[in-house]
Order: C-alpha cells, then sequence, then structure tokens
C-alpha cells in the first residue's frame, strides 16, 4: 500500500501522506515521502510542491512512537558495528533526508496543514516555505518535549528562524502547542 499519493494540478504538485488510522510518519513513509518529493522537486515543470495529510483531522501526527522504541532498543547496547565501508551501499534516505531536501528546494514548498500536526509532522512543516494551517487543526507543535523526548527532525534549529529564539524556546522547553487558529 502507497502511504504518498501525488496530484499534479497545474504546475504544483501535491503530495498527500495518509497512513491510516493514526497519520503517524514512518520510516517507510519517509523513504516514499522523500522520493516524491525529489521527483517533484527535479521536474522542471513543476513550479511549487503542496504537502498535505490524508487521513482526516491529521496532517502528520508525529513520528511512530512503536518505530521509535524499536529503534532506542536495538541500540541500548551500543550502535551497531559498521559494515567496512567499500561493501555498504548508502542507507535510503530517512526523515532527516526528507526534511533537510524539503528545507534546501529551490522551488517554494507550502505545508497545508490541515489537521494534528505534531512532532515529525511540525518538523517538516517546518522545514517549508510556507504553513498554511486550517483553524479546525486541533494541535500544532512539538509536545514530545513534555515527556523528554528530544527532536530528532531539524525542528530545534528550524522553529528559531520562524518565531525567533526567545519564542523558540519557550515553545520547545515548555512543549507547547498551538490550534490552527
Amino acid at each position: 500500500m502507497s502511504l504518498v499519493t501525488r496530484e499534479r494540478k497545474g504546475a504544483a504538485v501535491v503530495l498527500t501522506y495518509a497512513n491510516p488510522p493514526w497519520g503517524t510518519m514512518t520510516a517507510a513513509g519517509a523513504r516514499e515521502m522523500y522520493a516524491e518529493a525529489k521527483a517533484a522537486l527535479d521536474d522542471p515543470d513543476v513550479r511549487c510542491l503542496v504537502l498535505t495529510g490524508g487521513v482526516p483531522g491529521i496532517f502528520i501526527r508525529h513520528y511512530d512512537v512503536d518505530e521509535l522504541a524499536d529503534m532506542s532498543a536495538r541500540l541500548q547496547g551500543g550502535p551497531p558495528p559498521a559494515p567496512p565501508r567499500a561493501e555498504a551501499p548508502p542507507p535510503p534516505p530517512g526523515f532527516l533526508e526528507l526534511t533537510d531536501i524539503i528545507a534546501a528546494a529551490d522551488k517554494p514548498v507550502v505545508a497545508a496543514i490541515n489537521g494534528l500536526c505534531q512532532g515529525g509532522g511540525f518538523e517538516l512543516a517546518l522545514a517549508c516555505d510556507i504553513r498554511i494551517a486550517t483553524p479546525e487543526a486541533a494541535s500544532i507543535g512539538l509536545p514530545e518535549t513534555r515527556i523528554g523526548i528530544f527532536p530528532g527532525g531539524g525542528g530545534t534549529q528550524r522553529l528559531p528562524r520562524v518565531v525567533g529564539e526567545a519564542r523558540a524556546l519557550e515553545i520547545i522547553l515548555r512543549g507547547l502547542t498551538f490550534t490552527g487558529a
């Protein structure tokens, strides 16, 4: 099942992310979104990229907590040994590469926030040039900091560029969230 759908609207491409029922970002979803975003950004006929959510009321809820817990459990004994360089294929692009390609795009990228946008979803939105939220979006932010999870998709670096350093520090340290309105 595809997690990302691509729709061409004139010179714009709309990428819709759906991972029912919860709308969480996963490693597979990040790889698929990266491939679709790269294809759209490399296409000279595409002038704008729009990212939105495909689960009703959800842009991207957050990164999948079960995946994070599994990764944490695997790394508790230390990092896995690195394979020999000559034999190691490059790892597939993940969530950080997705946010980086969006942030570095030479075309406008718009986050059409159509619902919950927390954690990894908010970090992806922060990588975009413009964020437009529906007033019905119930929660936008980095609430994971309230329970000691560090945002890992560049949100702590990008948020100060959007709202200023002092406001970003308050949002991050207090785990503040906002509505779309």
